[in-house]
């Protein structure tokens, strides 16, 4: 009983010595040894954690950086970690908090797809921008950003001569967002 919690304790030591792989690495450990443990769930809150804490660091903390600008690997593991979480212990104390930090993940991981949607917009290939677009709405729902990949969506179908579709997907815009600024007369 002692060295399973001693295993946990050190997967904690590990993340807040910033020994981030570290601690990934211990918290799979665990999972793996002890899969019935009372407090498993801890261990996928903490590998999470990891993963979400691996692209931040003190120049982060003092100047503010656009998240969606970098390397989404860490933040898409993080996202799937927490997604483990929530579906093998949705009665967990740490439901609350990987909730908010999914919200969080899912506007991050949808604003980087529009980033690259907006450089292949520009480059004109239309087809993978809005293949971008698409993965946006289809995999990141009620993200900050469906509006803008709706817009994105709409623009390549026009572009490609696509008009019923660019039609189609604007009225989507319309329905679900109607204030958007994309509607504005000017």
């Amino acid at each position: 009983r002692y060295a399973e919690q001693a295993q946990l304790e050190m997967i904690y030591a590990r993340y807040m010595s910033t020994d981030l792989e570290g601690a990934r690495t211990s918290a799979d450990r665990f999972i793996r040894l002890h899969p019935n443990h009372t407090n498993i769930d801890y261990a996928f809150y903490i590998k999470g954690l990891a993963s979400f804490s691996e692209n931040s660091g003190l120049m982060d903390r003092l100047v503010k950086v656009d998240e969606s600008k970098r390397d989404m690997g860490p933040l898409r593991d993080a996202y799937t970690d927490f997604a483990q979480l929530m579906a093998r212990y949705p009665n967990s104390p740490y439901i609350p908090d990987t909730r908010q930090r999914m919200v969080h993940l899912r506007n991050v991981l949808a604003r980087s797809e529009l980033s690259v949607a907006d450089y292949y917009l520009r480059r004109g290939a239309y087809i993978a921008a809005a293949n971008r677009a698409r993965h946006v709405l289809e995999n990141y729902p009620n993200a900050e950003a469906t509006p803008e990949a709706l817009i994105v969506l709409a623009e390549c179908n026009h572009k490609l001569g696509l008009v019923d579709e660019a039609n189609n997907t604007m009225r989507v815009l319309a329905i679900n967002f109607p204030d958007h600024n994309a509607f504005d007369e000017n």
